[in-house]
């Protein structure tokens, strides 16, 4: 989803795919050793950026150099890794006060507005994020841009019931007018890795659908949208 909320940004460089890699597993490691301290409950995010967060994490508490962390997931796939690498997790409804939130980002503007949820998990990560005292998002340069949309869609979570009048009123709005509205199959919005051809719509583990927005010029004003 859309967040207009100014955050923290670990950001690196490069245009190649295996680059990327490198410097986002650079600004995963980063977040950790300079963000994360013994003791602290935090909000993991979503994502292949997250993987070298909790890589990081798996390390440091193995050494010692980390004690008595815990985390609150942000979806099935990290409580999966959570539980695979034995930190912690906290449910849900857990009354535990989150000291720290890190994920990653979509795509993140000029002014530092930031487009989340390419990988479906927008409702618990939104939930997370206000939650947590501070947040942190890692990227690398790829997922900047000048203006929001301009580079990626924005995911909207929505409920299955009137998706598709839900969808209308979606691009209806005048903030929005003209956008593709499409709902979601596949794991990612059309024309990326990741989407298919599928009649079956991506549920979220929320049993939520994902409409994706294919601005048609990138927004002039992030708070109205």
């Amino acid at each position: 989803g859309l967040a207009d909320t100014k955050m923290g940004a670990a950001a690196g460089g490069g245009e190649r795919v295996h680059r990327r890699a490198k410097l986002a597993a650079a600004a995963g490691y980063h977040a950790v050793d300079k963000m994360v301290k013994s003791g602290m409950v935090l909000g993991v995010g979503t994502g292949s950026t997250v993987g070298y967060v909790l890589e990081r994490l798996a390390e440091r508490i193995k050494s010692g150099a980390l004690r008595e962390i815990s985390a609150v997931p942000t979806s099935e796939t990290t409580s999966k890794e959570l539980k695979r690498l034995g930190i912690p997790a906290h449910t849900a409804d857990s009354n535990a006060p989150i000291d720290l939130a890190i994920g990653s980002a979509d795509a993140v503007d000029e002014e530092g507005n930031i487009v989340k949820g390419g990988k479906g998990a927008l409702l618990r990560e939104k939930l997370v994020q206000e939650s947590a005292k501070i947040c942190v998002v890692c990227i690398d340069d790829s997922k900047l841009c000048a203006k929001i949309g301009a580079s990626f869609p924005i995911p909207v979570e929505i409920t299955s019931t009137f998706a598709q009048r839900t969808v209308r009123r979606i691009a209806a709005l005048p903030s929005l007018m003209g956008c593709d509205a499409r709902l979601r199959h596949g794991t990612a919005p059309a024309g990326l890795p990741g989407s298919t051809d599928t009649m079956t719509p991506f549920l979220t583990d929320n049993g939520n659908m994902i409409v994706d927005l294919f601005l048609q010029r990138p927004l002039t004003d992030v708070a109205a949208a």
